[in-house]
């Protein structure tokens, strides 16, 4: 079933965003053993499977760079790409959006309809939810 978004619909989703906004961020810094000892298509799974960009492999880069070693990028971008197929399926797009959390475009083009129209759902019923509150004057 397609749904339509109304204007209002999609001028609550934007206010939605502006309020709360969530960056995905990793802070977890790499250590010598670990990039000595990483299989880079784990990492990049991993890192796919939580919905982090491609540039995250950069952050890795410097991390190891400062022992000397270099990520292995295709092994890490063909793990990322799995990940990203769990990732970005439309119960994950609806859970993301249930939960006000931003989407990054991450999604590969042929996964990235399915799981926007989740997403959408998601984020269209907790304002929803968040309007409903806000006229009975539950805090929500």
């Amino acid at each position: 079933m397609i749904r339509r978004y109304t204007n209002r619909s999609i001028f609550l989703i934007l206010i939605t965003f502006s309020t709360g906004l969530a960056v995905l961020s990793g802070c977890a810094a790499m250590g010598k053993d670990e990039c000595l000892n990483a299989d880079w298509f784990t990492i990049g799974y991993e890192d796919g499977a939580h919905g982090y960009p491609a540039s995250r492999i950069g952050s890795h880069r410097e991390d190891c760079a400062k022992h000397g070693i270099t990520p292995d990028f295709n092994s890490y971008e063909q793990g990322r790409m799995g990940g990203l197929r769990e990732y970005c399926a439309p119960q994950k797009g609806y859970s993301l959006g249930t939960s006000g959390k931003q989407y990054t475009y991450v999604c590969p083009p042929d996964l990235e309809s399915a799981f926007l129209r989740g997403y959408y759902q998601g984020l269209e019923e907790k304002v929803e939810i968040k309007l409903h509150g806000a006229a009975t004057g539950d805090a929500t």
